[in-house]
């Protein structure tokens, strides 16, 4: 791909809570791959949600968390997944969103537990934490894992794109756990905006998809606008009756990846040619293990060279 383009010129798969693959299956399983897999298939957005490491490993206090339910993985064990991927391809980017499992959005656990990582050897030349990662070229971004922040951090510091929720989604700046609308947001520096839809309580598979469909159309509509796409096709756990991550992904009626698929068969037959879609975050990107069926990862790949 091209040096000079940007993040938000891209078209980008990424899997939604990453690191769930050893919880038992239930409401806090989202993936089937660790991350080492994931980003062998082509996954290159990664979403960790971490707490305080109940082990105590020494040089590794963060554990990942679904909500309150380990994953049995370390934030270590992560970076050391896209430490030894980077080191093969190291013309590849890895962009990680990093949040506080707990959602709490003054909590300093993830913020004081960050910096063992960022002292460490290992990973100081791995993590790009510019807080402008957006304006930056793709050529600087290289063999980086690049991060995205919503979790606490003092101001002032840089530590990341600055996703931490300031105040109400009213004011328009930072994330919110805005569950019932898309929305668009600005970096507390006013740098960045970005368009995020995350509509994980739309347990109705087809609102959920005229919400995920809307926000590629408009990604795709209007690729030199600077903004930063971020499209959830996951659906929590709940509704009537209840479902679960995977259920919402390939089973129930109206199954979000089927759908997904049905949707960028239809946009490039009509519209054949690149299109700029964002990041696309997706449970069970692959399906079941024996039943693998990496479509639309592939296709958003593929939509940076269509």
């Amino acid at each position: 791909m091209d040096d000079t383009l940007t993040m938000t010129q891209l078209s980008v798969p990424g899997t939604h809570d990453s690191g769930t693959q050893k919880i038992s299956a239930g409401p806090a399983h989202t993936q089937n791959f660790g991350i080492a897999q994931q980003l062998a298939d082509g996954i290159r957005f990664l979403d960790i949600r971490l707490a305080k490491n109940s082990a105590k490993t020494p040089g590794d206090p963060l554990q990942v968390n679904h909500g309150k339910v380990s994953c049995d993985i370390t934030f270590g064990d992560v970076l050391n997944d896209c430490s030894a991927f980077l080191g093969t391809n190291p013309r590849e980017v890895v962009f990680m969103l990093v949040n506080d499992a707990s959602g709490d959005a003054t909590a300093t656990t993830v913020y004081d537990g960050f910096q063992a990582y960022l002292s460490n050897s290992a990973y100081q030349t791995l993590l790009c934490v510019s807080a402008t990662p957006a304006q930056l070229a793709l050529s600087e971004l290289r063999g980086k894992v690049v991060l995205l922040r919503r979790f606490f951090a003092p101001g002032g510091v840089e530590l990341g794109l600055n996703l931490q929720q300031q105040g109400t989604k009213f004011a328009g700046v930072g994330w919110t756990n805005n569950y019932s609308e898309t929305f668009n947001t600005t970096t507390p520096d006013g740098q960045t905006t970005l368009h995020i839809e995350d509509q994980y309580k739309t347990h109705d598979t087809s609102k959920k998809m005229q919400a995920v469909s809307t926000a590629l159309d408009k990604a795709a509509a209007t690729p030199p606008d600077g903004v930063l796409y971020l499209t959830f096709n996951s659906i929590a756990y709940a509704g009537i009756p209840a479902s679960t991550p995977y259920q919402y992904a390939w089973s129930v009626k109206g199954a979000m990846n089927p759908a997904l698929q049905a949707y960028f068969s239809n946009r490039f037959a009509q519209t054949p040619g690149p299109a700029r879609l964002g990041f696309v975050m997706l449970d069970f990107y692959n399906n079941e293990t024996g039943h693998l069926d990496n479509r639309n990862v592939q296709t958003v790949i593929g939509a940076n060279f269509a």
